[in-house]
């Protein structure tokens, strides 16, 4: 019994060790390294990459517009609306930002919005 619970354990432990959050703010913050708000990346891109790279995580952005072409990678999520200084999800506004009261000319043609 003894032994199971230890395998139990040790499988709970990994699963919880590889799903780390990085942290993504506009122009970045103290050393971008992504690993809070205050030392957030600049680029979504590196965030993206450094999770994947640490097989898997998410990517909490804060509210701004961004410059970046993205490439997702598997076993990765992202998450925004966050004004960066949330510890949850759940304290994060998802529509702060209305994109339909702005007019089409206002609006980037290749703006992308993901929720989910």
């Amino acid at each position: 019994m003894k032994k199971y619970l230890f395998l139990i354990t040790s499988f709970l432990t990994a699963l919880v060790a590889s799903g780390a959050t990085y942290y993504v703010v506009v122009g970045g913050a103290g050393n971008k390294d992504g690993s809070s708000w205050n030392n957030a990346y600049a680029n979504i891109q590196n965030a993206i990459d450094a999770a994947s790279n640490d097989g898997g995580g998410e990517v909490w952005i804060q509210n701004g517009t961004y410059y970046n072409s993205l490439t997702m990678k598997p076993n990765v999520k992202i998450y925004g609306g966050f004004n960066g200084n949330e510890k949850s999800k759940d304290a994060r506004s998802v529509f702060s930002y209305d994109v339909y009261k702005k007019t089409p000319s206002q609006i980037s043609q290749y703006a992308t919005v993901i929720h989910g």
